[in-house]
């Protein structure tokens, strides 16, 4: 009985240069397939931080409408400052302008209606701890309670 050059009876088996091959092609997948999972995983914190983020400057938006209702009105202002705690790094600035828009008051049928100006609040986060450091702004219209 006569052996083939591969070793086996039959001719059966792999060679080297086929099981290098095969080898070679399922590293390259393998390496596909971690590089994916690396952007998936580095797509998902960057949408957790801007979650976390836009929750930041909705609750500090909400604050500043709240003393402006409190205040029984709202005057041009800016403020700055910066969250505490886990959240240090955010830092925040408010923005309240005057604008030429209003609403008409049909509260009272009867008279002319009144108009209702509006004031444009915009809220803006930065994070300079980031490199690049990111930016997220929020805007909003609010009622001016002040007599014009």
């Amino acid at each position: 009985m006569m052996m083939s050059a591969t070793g086996s009876e039959n001719g059966k088996g792999f060679t080297l240069v086929e099981t290098l091959l095969a080898v070679t092609i399922l590293a390259v997948g393998i390496v596909g397939v971690l590089r994916a999972y690396a952007a998936a995983v580095n797509a998902l914190e960057a949408s957790m931080y801007t979650q976390e983020a836009l929750c930041l400057a909705k609750e500090k938006m909400a604050e500043v409408e709240e003393t402006a209702i409190e205040e029984n009105g709202t005057v041009p202002a800016k403020e700055r400052g910066s969250f505490e705690g886990r959240y240090k790094c955010f830092k925040w600035e408010s923005d309240i302008d005057t604008t030429d828009l209003f609403l008409i008051d049909y509260e009272h049928p009867e008279e002319e209606p009144s108009r209702v100006f509006l004031n444009k609040l915009k809220v803006t986060l930065t994070n300079e701890d980031v490199k690049p450091a990111r930016r997220f702004s929020l805007e909003t219209y609010m009622e001016n309670r002040l007599e014009e």
